[in-house]
């Protein structure tokens, strides 16, 4: 997570997002709508691609935070699921969100 954030990539819910792509540059949404990191609370797509742009570390400090807390969270989740017998359906939930039409991957 901490080498994806230094090249500019968010882990989400609904599938990893660069924020120096032009799509986001006035994206005023945070990184993972889902997300409650202290990243996500303060800044925007269009901040963060703005800071990556710049060469500002806080930008590098910023995704890796988020990444982090993601891995946290996924985590989080996946041992409830286990604790309540219920893994197969979060796997396939997790990875059919992260797959899907309206998944947030792009290009490197």
């Amino acid at each position: 997570p901490t080498r994806n954030s230094r090249h500019g990539m968010a882990f989400t819910w609904d599938g990893n997002l660069v924020v120096k792509h032009a799509r986001h540059q006035s994206d005023s949404t945070p990184l993972d709508p889902r997300c409650a990191c202290p990243t996500c609370r303060r800044f925007s797509r269009a901040y963060l691609g703005h800071l990556f742009r710049s060469q500002e570390i806080l930008c590098h400090m910023a995704l890796t935070t988020h990444n982090l807390w993601f891995y946290l969270e996924l985590m989080r989740e996946a041992r409830a699921a286990i604790l309540e017998d219920r893994y197969a359906a979060f796997q396939r939930d997790f990875l059919a969100r992260r797959s899907g039409p309206s998944m947030a991957v792009e290009p490197a």
